[in-house]
C-alpha cells in the first residue's frame, strides 16, 4: 500500500509561505535600520545547515514522541511539521549527550516507522516510511 505524499507537501508549502512571510519582515527590519538584507541576514542567527550540523548538548527523557519533538524544537530551534495523528501512540526513547540536532532526530525516530525531509528553510516534515514494493 502506497502512502499518500499529500501532506507533507502541503507542510512543505506552508513552511514556504512562513518563510516568505519573514522574508518580507526581514527586508522591511533592512530598510528601518539601514542594513542590508545580507548584513541583517549574517547576523540573524543560525542557517538550517547550522541548525542541523552545529553540535548541542541534547537532553530529552523518554516520552510521547511528540513530546520529544517538542523538546528537540526547544533545545535545537528546528521546526517540525506533522500530522497529530502521525505520532499519536509512539514513546520516544531518551536522547541526550553531544550531537547534531539532525542526529538527535535520527535517534528519536528510530523504530518509529516514520521519516523526515529537511527543506531548504530548515522545517522538517515527518511521514510515515513508504510501504517497500514486495
Amino acid at each position: 500500500m502506497r502512502v499518500s505524499r499529500g501532506w507533507a507537501e502541503r507542510s512543505f508549502k506552508a513552511a514556504l509561505m512562513i518563510t516568505v512571510c519573514f522574508t518580507a519582515v526581514d527586508q522591511a527590519v533592512a530598510r528601518e535600520t539601514g542594513q542590508t538584507q545580507s548584513e541583517l541576514l549574517r547576523s540573524s542567527g543560525p542557517t538550517a545547515q547550522t541548525a542541523q550540523t552545529d553540535i548541542l548538548s541534547i537532553d530529552i527523557p523518554s516520552q510521547p514522541l511528540s513530546d520529544a519533538l517538542r523538546a528537540l524544537s526547544r533545545q535545537s530551534g528546528l521546526q517540525f511539521f506533522a500530522d497529530s495523528d502521525l505520532t499519536q501512540g509512539l514513546t520516544a526513547p531518551a536522547v541526550s549527550g553531544a550531537m547534531s540536532a539532525e542526529e538527535a532526530l535520527q535517534r528519536l525516530l528510530a523504530n518509529s516507522g516514520l521519516e523526515y525531509s529537511i527543506g531548504e528553510t530548515g522545517a522538517v516534515a515527518l511521514d510515515r516510511v513508504a510501504a517497500q514494493p514486495e
